[in-house]
This record gives C-alpha cells, structure tokens and sequence, in this order.
C-alpha cells in the first residue's frame, strides 16, 4: 500500500543505502546476510518477505509488518558495518505505539541516532535517546512517525515516490550471526 501523504510504501522499518545501483538485488540482500532468497509475487505474502526498490542514487528495502527484517539476529551490527562504507539511513517505528527511531550514517560515519521510546502507549511518557548533530527536518518529529520519518529522508536526498509496479518482493531466511 502506497501512503497518499507521503508517497511511500507502508512499511515500519526502512533501511536506504546509496550507492548500491549498481549492484542486483540479491546481492544487496546478500550484503544484509540474508541467505536463501527468492522473489516472490507482489501479492502473495510470506513468513520472511521484504520489499526492495530504487531511485537514482538509493536502494529502498522495506520490511513487512511483522517486522521479520528489524528483528533478523545481528541486523543492527550489519547495518552499522554497512554505514561504514555507505550512506545508509534506517527507521522504525511501532505498530501499537508511538515509539520509533532513525540512524544515520554519512561518510563512513554516525552522523544521527535518533530514539524515541514510549513508555506508556499514549505519548505521556516518553524517553529519548540521541547522539550526533540534529538533522533539518527533526523539529517536525512528533507523533506522525511515518509521515516525519519520510520527510527526514527526503531532506537527505532520498526520493520518496513508490509506485507499485516498480516494487520487487523477496522472500528470505533470517541471517545466523555467531555471538
């Protein structure tokens, strides 16, 4: 489902990466750790599915709602590996809450982190989290996490226009990462 407000595939965790065009997708999911990839058809979901499309310069990966992908072992360790080398953005944000968050990545580098954890459900009571320097858009973050959480990637270059027929759906198997 494409968000009429946002022009974005509704999804609750985001990863975007630049500079990967020109790679497949499978390669890229590969450089996630996934293993046993295949594409599957758009309208026919599985246990472990994810979402992948692109613009000019970012790859778009894009988790489903049972948030298979945000909650693989050791995604949070790769991504951090892959900010190292790229320009990486991710996001999530919860179903039942108002929590969410973002992380950064510029040159190699943390350039934001970003947390906002809701202790009770209705906003009440919320606990932050951040590190680096506040990007433009944040002084819009409130509780409209999808709709703000577009805006911050669009500010850092990301085109943000889903269209449906550019969306390829892969099913997976979840990374094993030793301890």
């Amino acid at each position: 489902m494409i968000d009429k407000y946002t022009g974005s595939f509704h999804s609750p965790f985001f990863i975007f990466i630049k500079g990967l065009n020109h790679l497949s997708d499978i390669e890229i999911l590969k450089l996630l750790e996934l293993k046993n990839i295949e594409k599957r058809d758009f309208e026919k979901e599985t246990e472990c599915y994810l979402r992948i499309t692109r613009d000019k310069e970012w790859v778009h990966i894009m988790d489903n709602w049972y948030y298979n992908l945000w909650k693989c072992t050791g995604i949070t360790e790769i991504l951090k590996q892959l900010g190292k080398k790229y320009d990486l953005l991710h996001a999530s944000w919860g179903d039942s809450d108002y929590s969410f968050d973002f992380v950064y990545y510029k040159n190699g580098k943390l350039r934001r982190k970003y947390e906002a954890i809701e202790l009770d459900g209705t906003s009440s009571e919320t606990t932050v989290f951040e590190e680096g320097i506040p990007l433009e858009e944040e002084n819009i973050i409130k509780r409209e996490q999808l709709s703000n959480i577009i805006r911050i990637a669009k500010s850092i270059g990301i085109e943000i226009n889903h269209k449906l027929g550019n969306i390829v759906c892969y099913q997976y198997e979840e990374p094993f990462i030793e301890d």
